[in-house]
This record gives C-alpha cells, sequence and structure tokens, in this order.
C-alpha cells in the first residue's frame, strides 16, 4: 500500500511539474472544443482612461462554456458563497480562495486529481451561477492532507478589480453598484467611475444633468455608489466600472451584463352588479397594488382600459377609453348594449357569461390585467300586430312591430309563424317560417288557406339568446272582398296590374279612376306627385323589375319600365304584367278598375 502511495504521489508531483513548466514557458492557452477564433482580450470592450488614452492591456477574459484550462490560469469566482459540490467534483471554500475536492473515502485507489473532472466542473458552474465567471493569472499550490483530500489554493492576481453583481435591478428601487479590489493593500488610491450602457453617472446620481462625472472614492478597498433606477434605465444591459490608477497601479476597466427590471402590479376588476339588464349602466372599478411596495410608482401617462368581451371602450372620438389612476382606483360607467346575449344557446339555456377586462399601464411596471365576469337578463318583448287585411282572393297582409321590455325595437331577426284561427300556415305538413328585422315585420299579400270565415291571426317568435319567446293574437280583420284587378292603359294599349292587398295598395284604389301625366326620369321610369298621401311602409328592394308600380316616400306613383338595381326604398302598389318598353318621354297614363 505503502508502495502504491509513492507511485501516485509521483505521479501526482510528475503533472504539476509539467504544468509548472507550461508556466515558465510562458505558455497560457485555452482550447477551444468548438473552434473559437477569437483570444478572450476579443471579447471584452476596452476604453481608455478618461483623459482619452487607450489601454494597454486586457484586464479580464470571459471563460466560455466550452474552454478548458491547461494553463497556469485557474477559475475564481467573485464574491459568491460556496457551491455544493458531489462526489468526484471540485467545490469552492472559503469564498473562492480555494477549489476543493471532496474526501476520497478510504482512497484505496490512490486516485490522483481528475482534471477532466475539474474542467468539466468548472463548464457547469459556468452555465449555472448569476454572476459572469473571471479568470486571471494566478499562483497556486497543491496539498494532499492527511484525510486524502486534495486541495488546490488560489490566490488573486495582483491588482484584480471585480464588480459585485447588483442584487437589486428593479424600477424605483436603489442600486448599489460596489467594486471590490485585491489584493487588499494594493488599492488606496484612485477613484472608480461607472458607466451603464456607455454613459457615464454624472455627479448628481443621474446620467444626465450634469456634465461632471461622479468619482467614486476606495474605502477599505471597496468603491460604492448607491442611486435611485428610474424608467431612464430600463434599456440597460451593460455597467462598466473604470479605476482610474495611480502611479503604482494603472487603470482598469471591466464590464458586466446588467438587466433592469419593471416592476411588478396586481389589479383587480369589480363591476357594481353581477346580473345586469340591457341598457342598465353598471360601474367598472380597477384597484392596482404594487406587489412589493404600498405604493404605486406612479407616472404622469398611467392610466387603466377596459375591454368587454374582448373589445376596448372606446371614448366619444372612437379612441381607447383611458381612465386615470386616483390612489391606486380607477372607474369608469359602462351601459350594457340593447340585444346583448343572455344565454350561450336556445337549447340548454346556459347562462352566459361576459368578460371585464382591466388592464393596468404604466411605464415603470410591467402590464397588469385582471378579468372579472357580468351576466344579463335576457329581456321579455312585445308584439304589435297592425292593418291586418284579408282579399277576396285569400292573401294576407298585416305589419308588426316587436319590441323589447324598453320599449325599443328588438335587434337583429326574429322568426316567426303565422296562425290563422290557430293553424299553422304550412307548406304541405312544414310550417312556413316568417322573419322579422330589428323589430319590424311586414307580411304582404301571402297566401293563405281558403276559410268561410276568419276570426283571429297570431304570431308566434321563438326564443332568442338576447330576448324571451313571444306570441299576440289579433281578431281586428279588415276582409276586403273588392277585386284588386285595375287595367292600366298607355298608348292605347291596356295591361294589368295586380294591386298589393295592403294600406298602401287599398288607398291607392280608392283614387281610381285616374288618369297621370307622368314625366320621364332616368329613361327607366314614370313618375307623378298626386295630391294626397298614402301610408308609407318602406323597404329597400334591392332589384327594380320592369312593371313595378311603387309609391316613393308618400305622394309620388312612381311606374318602373326597366329592370336594374336600386338602393332606393320604395313602398309596393302592384305590378303590370308584361310591360312593353316605353320611350323616354312624358305620357298620359291611366289607372281604372274592370
Amino acid at each position: 500500500m505503502k508502495k502504491i502511495r509513492k507511485i501516485f504521489i509521483v505521479l501526482l508531483f510528475l503533472s504539476l511539474f509539467l504544468l509548472a513548466s507550461s508556466v515558465s514557458a510562458n505558455s497560457t492557452n485555452i482550447e477551444d472544443n468548438s473552434d473559437l477564433k477569437e483570444d478572450c482580450c476579443s471579447q471584452v470592450s476596452e476604453e481608455g482612461d478618461l483623459s482619452g488614452n487607450p489601454a494597454s492591456e486586457c484586464y479580464e477574459k470571459s471563460l466560455d462554456d466550452n474552454q478548458t484550462v491547461t494553463s497556469d490560469k485557474i477559475i475564481k469566482e467573485d464574491n459568491k458563497s460556496s457551491v455544493k459540490s458531489t462526489d468526484n467534483d471540485f467545490g469552492l471554500n472559503d469564498s473562492g480562495k480555494q477549489l476543493v475536492k471532496n474526501h476520497l473515502a478510504d482512497n484505496s485507489k490512490k486516485q490522483g486529481i481528475n482534471l477532466d473532472s475539474l474542467n468539466a466542473w468548472l463548464q457547469k458552474i459556468n452555465s449555472t451561477i448569476e454572476r459572469k465567471i473571471f479568470d486571471d493569472i494566478m499562483p497556486m499550490s497543491v496539498d494532499l492532507d492527511p484525510s486524502h483530500d486534495i486541495i488546490i489554493s488560489v490566490g488573486y492576481a495582483e491588482g484584480s478589480m471585480v464588480i459585485d453583481y447588483p442584487r437589486n435591478t428593479m424600477i424605483g428601487e436603489d442600486l448599489d453598484l460596489r467594486v471590490n479590489f485585491y489584493p487588499h493593500n494594493n488599492f488606496t488610491d484612485g477613484y472608480v467611475i461607472f458607466k451603464i450602457n456607455d454613459v457615464t453617472l454624472k455627479d448628481n446620481k443621474k446620467f444626465s444633468g450634469s456634465s461632471n462625472p461622479l468619482k467614486v472614492p476606495i474605502v477599505n478597498n471597496t468603491a460604492m455608489t448607491t442611486i435611485r433606477i428610474d424608467n431612464s434605465l430600463k434599456n440597460a444591459h451593460t455597467l462598466t466600472a473604470i479605476y482610474q490608477g495611480t502611479s503604482n497601479i494603472t487603470t482598469k476597466r471591466m464590464s458586466i451584463p446588467i438587466r433592469i427590471r419593471p416592476r411588478s402590479a396586481s389589479i383587480n376588476v369589480t363591476t357594481s352588479k353581477k346580473m345586469v339588464k340591457q341598457g342598465e349602466r353598471i360601474t367598472l372599478t380597477a384597484n392596482i397594488h404594487d406587489n412589493k411596495s404600498d405604493k404605486l410608482l406612479s407616472s404622469t401617462d398611467e392610466y387603466v382600459f377596459f375591454k368587454v368581451n374582448g373589445l376596448t371602450l372606446k371614448d366619444s372620438h372612437n379612441e381607447t377609453l383611458k381612465i386615470k389612476v386616483i390612489n391606486g382606483i380607477a372607474t369608469t360607467n359602462y351601459t350594457i348594449p340593447l340585444g346583448l346575449a343572455g344565454i350561450t344557446d336556445s337549447k340548454t339555456f346556459t347562462v352566459k357569461n361576459h368578460t371585464i377586462t382591466a388592464c393596468y399601464v404604466n411605464k415603470n411596471y410591467n402590464m397588469a390585467k385582471n378579468n372579472n365576469i357580468f351576466q344579463v337578463t335576457r329581456s321579455t318583448i312585445s308584439i304589435d300586430i297592425t292593418n291586418v287585411t284579408i282579399n277576396s282572393k285569400c292573401r294576407l297582409s298585416l305589419n308588426a312591430t316587436i319590441r323589447d321590455y324598453l320599449g325599443n325595437n328588438v335587434l337583429g331577426p326574429n322568426k316567426f309563424i303565422i296562425k290563422i284561427n290557430g293553424i299553422s300556415i304550412k307548406n304541405g305538413s312544414n310550417p312556413i317560417y316568417y322573419y322579422s328585422e330589428n323589430g319590424v315585420l311586414n307580411i304582404n299579400n301571402i297566401q293563405i288557406p281558403h276559410l268561410k270565415n276568419y276570426s283571429s291571426v297570431e304570431l308566434v317568435t321563438q326564443d332568442r339568446l338576447a330576448y324571451f319567446s313571444q306570441r299576440n293574437i289579433t281578431t281586428k280583420i279588415n276582409i276586403n272582398n273588392e277585386s284588386n284587378n285595375v287595367k292600366v292603359i298607355i298608348n292605347n294599349k291596356t295591361y294589368n296590374i295586380q294591386v298589393e292587398n295592403t294600406p298602401t295598395g287599398s288607398e291607392f284604389l280608392k283614387l281610381l279612376p285616374q288618369t297621370f301625366r307622368m314625366k320621364e326620369l332616368n329613361a327607366n321610369e314614370k313618375y307623378v306627385y298626386i295630391n294626397t298621401s298614402l301610408t308609407a311602409n318602406p323597404l329597400s328592394p334591392g332589384k327594380i323589375n320592369r312593371g313595378d308600380v311603387m309609391l316613393y316616400q308618400s305622394d309620388c306613383i312612381v311606374l318602373f319600365y326597366k329592370t336594374f338595381d336600386t338602393s332606393y326604398s320604395y313602398t309596393p302598389i302592384g305590378h303590370i304584367e308584361n310591360l312593353d318598353n316605353l320611350d323616354s318621354s312624358d305620357m298620359n297614363i291611366t289607372f281604372d278598375r274592370y
């Protein structure tokens, strides 16, 4: 066993001898397993002193994850507490002054230093610690103590300067800028200047507003100053410390990455009522709290904006409605839109949740948002039926208005069935559906069953997402047994016109017989203004057909002799069958009953 130990010690010192030879040859190499083409100096931005003189050498170097130490350089970690190590790994001891190999059990195998394990552990450190790792030329010694621990003692290089990585980098907090110097007895004079993103910290402890740099003295081997972080530093990425040297120690410069974090806030949105009605006004309230402090760090442009179901609330100029924050609270009034759904579907009748979102905007904070819900009660509706007419040919016409609980016309389409004497109008065995639009239903001259007596007309509409179902019945029926067949005489030729079974058509029939002097317009129509007003229920047909006779406004009768698209609205009077094309001149046109 003693013989084996001697062999082991010989091999150990042989390895150290080879390492020392490398030192004496002044060979300091870094092997790059990924074909690194730049040396460590090229990876560091160098500047001269404040007078503009360039730095004469590189004072810091970074050890990348894929580099291996092979010379008299050894890694150190600046001011970081010991990192726990596992068996066969190297760990830190005494605040970065020693690298210690764990106890080798009973060391029965007389193991030596495994440099591969050392390199792997250094790589692991470099990929997991928060701070930058720097390497300097340092003296070191290797000892094998009686417990078989292998201890590598590491000293600091002459004139080392290390930036203490800032612990608190949040907007609105104090930022300690600190530089430590090693060995301690060398740094008694000079001062340090700090820069962020190459902008010098001024003597007012800001980065603007003065032309004089802040010169931080060295006290107890440390240069330190404290500044308040504001929003102007939000894009900071590099912290630089420059030691203005003395006659004994040259200027040194070191940079580390830095990231300024915005503050974090919580926001809670509430509504004055959870269950609301269409058209009702409620209050939206947002309460904002700083997650670290009991007071918000205000800014001149802070505000809260709200969304309902993902749509941002707008002001009168159709811009985002920005609510001012007062003592951490923002409130606004919101009117529930008419026709807003109360259920998700008409089968399960599941109550629909509407999402209200509040977002807090402040340049000192990450945006904070919070959601809440409200629900809407469906509106009851009423159906008002008027102008029910059935003519001699069993054709029905009527008008109906559908209103919500506030008396407003309902929005969107309603689906109806019509019952005559309690029997639904059908096509074979299937009911026929009729649709209103925005609370208006106009039925014009539809065919109904021939009955000896018409006693009632009923309208029935089904449930909608925003409205309850409803029905209404009327017994006020105008039975018109007069014929609506009218003849039209144009240029001595007679045509047939079927007049609509509507109040407008009935009023038109009462004007007959009548010969109008009708004027030409647009090479597609003839028109005449009459001395009385007829009932008008204008609709946009979208398309005019040759032979259509329409009421424009309430006192203008128009006869169209060409087919074309239109955006105008008219009330139908009737249609002339097989009308010839007319010439574009004013002419006399006669309307008369058969």
